[in-house]
């Protein structure tokens, strides 16, 4: 076999793990704006949610709702500062995976966990279908 054969095959070849690697792996980012609506994912998607917050307060989002055969969350919750100044808020983001094809909602609280029998802060709320 001839270098151009190897080189069109080896090209070849990239071409379809890299098209492979894409199908059911795309990230989706939502944010406040968003709250109320449906987003739709293929499974192994990424949903990227991002909300204002402030964790030197002591308020964190959490998942408040949510069918973790359809989603689930994975990592840790980032938190983005929009200054450098201490106790500036910034950004919180969370992620989840598409695990299987269904229909869930994704319900999020901004609250203090430790203090109980109080309404959140803030509630974000969508709903997620994967296919």
């Amino acid at each position: 076999m001839s270098k151009t054969h190897l080189f069109i095959l080896g090209c070849t070849a990239m071409l379809i793990l890299a098209a492979c690697n894409t199908i059911g792996e795309s990230e989706m980012i939502v944010g406040a704006d968003d709250a109320g609506t449906t987003v739709e994912l293929a499974v192994d998607d990424t949903l990227v949610i991002e909300l204002e917050g402030n964790p030197s307060t002591g308020y964190s989002w959490e998942v408040g709702a949510l069918d973790t055969a359809v989603l689930a969350p994975v990592g840790e919750v980032q938190f983005t500062p929009q200054s450098d100044l201490v106790g500036a808020s910034g950004i919180v983001i969370l992620r989840f995976q598409a695990m299987g094809a269904g229909e869930s909602e994704l319900s999020l609280i901004y609250h203090r966990p430790w203090e109980e029998d109080v309404e959140p802060l803030e509630t974000f709320t969508i709903n997620v279908i994967v296919h």
